[in-house]
């Protein structure tokens, strides 16, 4: 209980000390969320890639589609007679 009372009193400082510090300007840069979006997909593309190309499966699929952007690209819905050619 003593261990609450400590955090809700350190809580209550931190917050006054932000509330009244004139040192702590903060700047908010809006973003657009396409902008996010885009930087997101990027991420998750790379991570997929690295994935594939660390994978052993789908030998004869890598020779046709080497790259997880090429495959985004033409639009192919993954099924299981695309992933077992």
């Amino acid at each position: 209980m003593a261990n609450d009372n400590y955090r809700n009193e350190l809580a209550d400082h931190l917050a006054k000390e932000a509330a009244c510090g004139s040192d702590n300007d903060i700047t908010y840069i809006k973003i657009p969320k396409s902008a996010v979006t885009s930087v997101l997909k990027e991420k998750y593309v790379q991570a997929w890639q690295s994935e594939w190309d660390a994978s052993d499966k789908g030998k004869i699929t890598k020779i046709f589609l080497p790259s997880v952007k090429d495959r985004i690209s033409k639009g192919l819905q993954m099924c299981i007679n695309l992933s077992t050619i």
